[in-house]
């Protein structure tokens, strides 16, 4: 069987591509899954159901960029020292973006 060298080299590619972008994406979704369960944590604090209906019906509908500006800006006002003990924490999310 004869293999074309132009399929094999999109097909190495394509691999590549869905291996690096397939990690990254996980990890992504992993950061912002984390930050839906601070935003819900910070707004219900003792109501585990709460959280989960303040995530479901409004965080959710959030894009990333706005989950993160919302996470940096209750770090800020509500947990200052939190926020001054993580100074690379918005550049980190940022690249993450």
């Amino acid at each position: 069987m004869n293999k074309d060298p132009f399929f094999e080299q999109i097909k190495f590619v394509h691999n590549l591509d869905a291996n690096s972008r397939g990690k990254y994406l996980i990890q992504a979704t992993l950061i912002e899954n984390i930050i839906d369960e601070i935003l819900g944590y910070h707004f219900c604090p003792d109501n585990k159901v709460n959280q989960e209906m303040l995530i479901a019906t409004i965080v959710n509908d959030l894009g990333f960029n706005t989950k993160i500006n919302n996470l940096l800006k209750i770090l800020k006002t509500s947990y200052p020292k939190l926020h001054k003990n993580s100074p690379k924490l918005k550049h980190q999310l940022e690249h993450v973006r």
